[in-house]
Order: C-alpha cells, then sequence, then structure tokens
C-alpha cells in the first residue's frame, strides 16, 4: 500500500485539519479513519479483536457495511454547525493516521498482508488519544467502496482507494474484488456508459463558475500526468546516473593499481573513493524524486479524477430533474387531450401522476441545488489544501536536493587538494 507522502485527501497518511466544518475530509474522512483504526468504534461489551479466518476476504474487528450510518449522524451534526460559530478547539481537531508495518500471514494460497494503521486524535468522541490496529487491504477497498456508495451521489469529494505495494504481487486476489466476475463485468459496462455520458452529455444551464471549474480540472490533470510521466523519467535518468558512476569508480580503481606513479595512482584511488559516494548520493536523489515527487503527482492524478466524478454526479443529478420535467409536461399534454376528448375516467388518474411529477421535480430540483452547494464547498476545500500540499512539496524537494548537492560539492572539495598535489 502506497502510504508515502499521500496527499492529505486520502486519510491514510497525513494529518487532516479543516477550518470548515461543512466539507467531507472533516466530517467524514476523518470520522471514517477513526471507525476504521480505532477498536473503540468497533468492540462491544470490551471483547478483545476476533482473529480472522483465512478464508475469510475482511477483517472481522469492524463492519464495513455499518460505516456509513455511523457517519450519517455526525454528518448531519456538522452540517448543523455554523463556520462562524466554531470556537478554536473544534477548529484544531486533527486525526492524524500512518499505515505502516505490512506483515504477511500465512503461506501459499490462504496466506494474506495485513497493515498496522496507527491513530493518534484529540477528537471528543475517541475515548483514546492514540490507538493502533490491523487491517486487510480489503477493508480499505471495502471502506472506498461504501463512501463511495453513500456520499458520492451528494457532492462528496471521495479520495481514490490506496494502491498496493510491489510486494504483495505474488498474493492471490481477494474474490469480492476480482474483475472477472459478473458483479465485475456488470460494474465495467456501467462504467463504460458513464464514460461515454461523459463525453456527449451537454448540460444546457447558466452556471459558468462549473464551467470554468470543469476546464480547469482538465488542464491541471493533462499538466500533473505530463509532470509525473517526466519525474519517472528523470528517476530512471538519475538511477541510470548511479550505474554509471559505479562504473567509473570501479574503473578508476582499476587504472590505479596498474599506475606506477604513486601521485596518480592515489589521486584515481582517491577519486574511485569519491565516485563510489557520487553514487550513492544519485541512489539516495533517485529515492527523494520518487518519494517526494512521483509518488505524490500519481496520488494527485488519481485525486483530480475524483473531484471530476463528483462533478459527473451534478451532471446525473442535472439529467433526473430534467427527465422528470419532461415527464411531468408529457403527463399534462396527455391531460389536455383527455379533457379535450373528454375522457373523464382518465383523467383522474393522469391528474394524480401530474401531483407525483410535480413533487418529483421540486425533489429533483433541490436535490440539484443541494449537490451544487456541496460541491463548491468541497471544491474550495481542495483548492486550499492542493495549494498549500503544493508548496509543502516543492520546499521539501528543493531542501532534499540543496542537501545532496552539498554532499557532492563536500565529495569534491575533499578530492581537490588530493589532485593538486600530483606532482
Amino acid at each position: 500500500m502506497t502510504t508515502t507522502n499521500t496527499p492529505s485527501f486520502n486519510g491514510t497518511d497525513k494529518m487532516l485539519k479543516s477550518e470548515n466544518d461543512d466539507d467531507l475530509f472533516k466530517s467524514a474522512i476523518d470520522d471514517t479513519a477513526g471507525a476504521l483504526v480505532s477498536d473503540e468504534c468497533t468492540k462491544e461489551n470490551g471483547e478483545e479483536d476476533v482473529e480472522e479466518n483465512e478464508n475469510n476476504s475482511s477483517m472481522k474487528e469492524v463492519n464495513i457495511n455499518n460505516i456509513p450510518e455511523i457517519l450519517d449522524d455526525k454528518l448531519n451534526l456538522n452540517e448543523k454547525l455554523s463556520p462562524n460559530i466554531l470556537t478554536d478547539e473544534s477548529r484544531d481537531q486533527f486525526i492524524e493516521i500512518e499505515v505502516t508495518e505490512a506483515n504477511k500471514i500465512g503461506e501459499g494460497m490462504s496466506s494474506y498482508v495485513t497493515y498496522k494503521v496507527e491513530t493518534k486524535t484529540n477528537i471528543g468522541l475517541f475515548r483514546k488519544k492514540s490507538m493502533s490496529v490491523h487491517r486487510r487491504f480489503s477493508d480499505f477497498l471495502g471502506l472506498h467502496d461504501k463512501l463511495t456508495e453513500k456520499y458520492l451521489r451528494s457532492g462528496r469529494i471521495i479520495p481514490p482507494a490506496p494502491e498496493k505495494n510491489v510486494f504483495d504481487g505474488d498474493l492471490p486476489k481477494a474474490t469480492n474484488t476480482s474483475a472477472l466476475s459478473g458483479a465485475g463485468v456488470k460494474r465495467f459496462f456501467n462504467k463504460f456508459g458513464e464514460t461515454v455520458n461523459k463525453i456527449t452529455y451537454k448540460m444546457d444551464e447558466n452556471e459558468p463558475w462549473f464551467d470554468e471549474k470543469t476546464i480547469l480540472l482538465e488542464n491541471i490533470d493533462i499538466q500533473l500526468r505530463k509532470l509525473h510521466s517526466n519525474v519517472e523519467l528523470l528517476v530512471i535518468n538519475r538511477k541510470d546516473l548511479a550505474v554509471s558512476t559505479s562504473q567509473f569508480a570501479k574503473a578508476a580503481a582499476l587504472l590505479s593499481n596498474c599506475e606506477e606513479h604513486t601521485g596518480l595512482s592515489r589521486a584515481l584511488a582517491q577519486l574511485a573513493d569519491v565516485e563510489e559516494k557520487l553514487e550513492n548520493i544519485h541512489n539516495d536523489q533517485a529515492i527523494s524524486d520518487f518519494s517526494i515527487l512521483c509518488e505524490l503527482l500519481k496520488d494527485y492524478v488519481a485525486l483530480i479524477g475524483a473531484v471530476r466524478n463528483t462533478f459527473h454526479e451534478r451532471v446525473k443529478s442535472y439529467q433526473h430533474w430534467q427527465h422528470s420535467q419532461i415527464m411531468l409536461k408529457k403527463k399534462r399534454e396527455l391531460k389536455d387531450r383527455m379533457e379535450y376528448a373528454k375522457r373523464t375516467d382518465k383523467i383522474e388518474a393522469i391528474s394524480q401522476e401530474i401531483i407525483e411529477w410535480e413533487a418529483k421535480v421540486s425533489r429533483c430540483e433541490e436535490e440539484f441545488q443541494k449537490v451544487s452547494k456541496v460541491i463548491k464547498l468541497e471544491f474550495e476545500q481542495f483548492e486550499n489544501n492542493r495549494i498549500k500540499e503544493f508548496k509543502t512539496l516543492v520546499t521539501n524537494y528543493l531542501e532534499v536536493l540543496a542537501q545532496h548537492q552539498t554532499q557532492v560539492m563536500k565529495c569534491w572539495q575533499i578530492f581537490l587538494p588530493e589532485a593538486k598535489a600530483i606532482n
């Protein structure tokens, strides 16, 4: 599972803070993460965690199906609070979550991996300020599916599910996430249909804000993908540089052994030592390029996709509203025809249908307005966090890069007197 430098929206390894209680990241992700990592939210009557049966695909310490219901009360409570009346204490509430210590349990086809999830918080809803549990990867996927099913339609930004790390590649796939299952095939065609709908459907509305943000997201997505691709090339080239530096160091060492001139031989040996140190520095920088830049950019590409999915939910809400209006119009036209034809036996039933469709139009319009409002609040929070995180990202990367360059300079400064001493 990738946990290094993941955006705070992921909710698995960063401190989640919010200055607005109306966004998902304070009310839902924080509480959800707590439900995932806290035995206080899942144990009853002080019972200890039950060890998982090897054939069971999810951990028994937590019932994923109950988590959205647990969140409903928290979300409703937060929606009743106005940001203007929040106390300083409530503004500083946080949950810090870190996923560590991946452990392989068992051997062969029955093996699985658990992850240690450590949590620190100052929220009064939790009876402990610090706690830790072990969860399987399928728990994270299951939680993400439930959150998406429950809150995506309301305009909440649901961060993408975490990915498994490379060392999990030899483990058997979970049966409930198999892409070849019947449910998986059905989900594939549903997503394919939605993708076509995203491309072809145009909303007939006068809301420039959403048009501007949609274009912004498309441009950011394109540029992030280009930057991520270039950083991947940078990591590869940095590793190649380390390999070439190692080969140069070996060649210099061999040359120093066969050189008869004492001063020159000593300088070549010293040069070989310097190149070996430079090899390590290049490898360290390649790791920094990957962990600080590459991984975070990859996560943000996925996160931009999650934000765009939220915008698409608004399109679907608009479609439902428009469909209801069309149906209402047809029912009214049908009633007019029945009245003109003096079909009084049909008019009462049609009138009742008109009342029902009028109510549905009103509900759909209300839902559309509500999801639009929520998306604006979510996007504002997303933008604020994105700017802060990229500022921190660039600062950290430049600091690490400067440190490595300083080490390179020191290596050559140490070698310089030895080179000048050759007579």
